[in-house]
């Protein structure tokens, strides 16, 4: 089996233009979508991270009440 190119696109507010978010090399669809499972945790940690997080600066976030 040969690897293949595997794309993650988005459409955009209007629903017409895509925006091209990641792209991956695997030799399955599952591989792929595990790869990419792993990324979207990532970017959702680095979007919305844990105000705890020993990486993110004292004070840099409060939370809302």
């Amino acid at each position: 089996m040969t690897d293949v190119e595997y794309v993650a696109e988005v459409y955009e507010g209007d629903a017409v233009a895509t925006a091209h978010l990641v792209e991956c090399v695997a030799p399955s669809r599952r591989l792929a979508l595990r790869w990419l499972r792993g990324q979207a945790l990532r970017f959702a940690g680095a979007l919305d991270p844990d105000p705890y997080a020993e990486w993110v600066p004292p004070l840099a976030l409060q939370p809302v009440t």
